[in-house]
């Protein structure tokens, strides 16, 4: 219900209860008391009526989601040998378990909001790819059961910082 039809509806109760007062006075010769009276339970009453028929607020409607939620373009896997990172479904970079000499996490500072991203450095060639990259769960498990001396502490931290990063392994 509009405020304007709810300043109406007031108006129009003051003016009856008007005249009613009026009513009261000159017609019927009642007092100045019993016409005071008479304003006051006329505007009781339409308090009691706002108060029991007006509606609460309509609840603003939820907004449908229209697009399915954001999926990295970034994907990881990995077997027994090696570890791929591919874009869009092309293979862009890859090592080898038996060439990974260091894990670490890297903190990008260069766009809107800082970006982390893992980076696994091998002998021959490494990956670089963020951590929304699907399959990254399944990798971090791998790389926690496969590399003696993760550490999990330095992770952690990591994924707290602005800027900079953390060598969370590193082949001893």
């Amino acid at each position: 219900m509009s405020p304007l039809f709810g300043r109406v509806r007031f108006g129009l109760a003051i003016a009856l209860g008007i005249a009613a007062a009026i009513v009261a006075d000159r017609v019927l010769g009642l007092g100045r008391g019993a016409v005071v009276a008479i304003v006051t339970a006329i505007g009781i009453v339409y308090m009691l009526i706002e108060w029991r028929y007006d509606t609460p607020p309509a609840r603003p409607r939820q907004r449908q989601r229209k697009h399915r939620p954001y999926q990295s373009p970034f994907a990881v896997t990995f077997d027994d040998t090696e570890i791929v990172v591919s874009l869009d479904g092309v293979r862009r970079e890859s090592v080898n378990w038996a060439d990974l000499v260091t894990v670490g996490i890297r903190i990008d500072d260069e766009a809107f909001l800082p970006a982390t991203c893992w980076v696994l450095g091998g002998t021959s060639g490494g990956c670089h790819f963020p951590t929304e990259a699907q399959g990254n769960a399944a990798l971090l498990a791998a790389l926690q059961m496969r590399l003696p001396g993760f550490d999990n502490r330095a992770l952690i931290e990591a994924m707290g910082l602005m800027e900079g990063g953390r060598v969370v392994w590193q082949r001893s």
